[in-house]
């Protein structure tokens, strides 16, 4: 036990001694200080982000909203379409991208939906165009799909070749459906999906999407706060007294659409149409002179006021076409673009004299 005791007290001394001789070799060191409490290490600089944020994909440039490419890389394609009480409620109408509403002679309107991204079965009834409807799809490079036209339409499609397809033309695309018991100019209807390959066929089609024609509200691009409440919109067109309404749904942020009062409903859904806009375009109108039907001519080249409802609210706007090949342009009162809800946009066409009134329902 004492050797073992004496033998460690040697290791003790021996190794104090080993120790005190390697630290006089040594450069001294200085000790770290230990950081006070109050003391905040620096964050480390932030990484780069390994992806940079995806740009948005492909648009309907129409509606603003997403769409696969191959749906919208085309040619819209118009159709005439009658709004006469016989003729409702029509077929189609719910998956146009864009709808225009104008006065026909008689003081009843024409519809022209514009289909893009969608392709329905059926659209109808279809019926003759007028030269003024030529000059709206001269600026979207649209095809017209119709049935007869007026003389002065006529001229127009000849003098500019305008590519279109015309029923009394054997155009094929085209059948007669009689169920609904009207006369027989109401029954004539269309498939835009018979319509598509025969465009291709034809060398009608395009393979590059449409520019806009307005920019779309988003977090970036706000609607105007400071726009008046408009709870309902109504145009009464001159002649019978005919009149379109919308009506705002809060719930979906979008107005109702009611012809002469009653709800206006797709025939084969039966749900009542719906825009999340509704433009106002007041146009010079008068009577071709010495036309006999009382067919009109509307100055749709230059400039003109109207306004636009959307999302409960009410702007002025400016309306633009330079000639007849250009597209319409919209702005706000401001001259800046003109920015919408994305979603489906019906364009009222009214004549000076019409009549349009916006109204905060109590």
């Amino acid at each position: 036990m004492r050797y073992i005791a004496i033998m460690a007290m040697l290791l003790i001394i021996v190794s104090g001694f080993v120790a005190a001789c390697s630290k006089g070799d040594e450069e001294p060191v200085a000790a770290e200080p230990e950081p006070s409490e109050e003391e905040v290490e620096p964050e480390a600089a932030p990484e780069e982000e390994e992806e940079e944020e995806e740009e948005r994909g492909p648009f309907n440039p129409f509606t603003g909203l997403p769409a696969p490419e191959e749906s919208i890389a085309r040619r819209p394609i118009a159709v005439t379409m009658d709004n006469h009480p016989a003729a409702r409620p029509q077929v189609g109408l719910a998956e146009a991208d864009l709808v225009f509403e104008m006065l026909a002679e008689g003081g009843l309107t024409r519809l022209m939906p514009i289909y893009l991204q969608e392709a329905p079965e059926v659209v109808g009834p279809v019926r003759s165009a007028r030269s003024y409807l030529l000059d709206l799809i001269l600026g979207l490079d649209a095809v017209m799909t119709h049935c007869g036209a007026s003389p002065g339409a006529y001229r127009q499609i000849e003098n500019l070749k305008m590519e279109v397809f015309n029923d009394l033309w054997g155009a094929g695309g085209f059948f007669r459906d009689p169920s609904s018991g009207a006369s027989y100019e109401h029954t004539l209807f269309s498939r835009i999906a018979d319509i598509r390959p025969l465009m291709t066929e034809r060398g009608f089609e395009r393979d590059d999407i449409p520019p806009p024609m307005w920019q779309f509200a988003s977090d970036d691009l706000p609607h105007a706060e400071d726009a008046e409440v408009a709870d309902e919109i109504a145009i009464r067109f001159p002649g019978f007294g005919y009149t379109a309404s919308f009506k705002y749904e809060e719930e979906g942020n979008r107005y109702l659409r009611f012809t002469s009062g009653a709800e206006h409903l797709d025939r084969d859904t039966g749900e009542q149409l719906a825009a999340s806009n509704v433009i106002v375009m007041w146009v010079e109108t008068r009577l071709i002179p010495g036309d006999t039907e009382g067919r009109l001519e509307m100055n749709l080249t230059g400039e003109g006021e109207g306004l636009v409802v959307m999302a409960g609210r009410v702007r002025d706007i400016i309306w633009k076409k330079e000639d007849l090949h250009s597209p319409l342009e919209f702005y706000e009162a401001s001259g800046a673009n003109l920015v919408v809800t994305a979603g489906t946009t019906w364009i009222e066409i009214v004549p000076l004299n019409g009549e349009v009134t916006v109204r905060e329902m109590d």
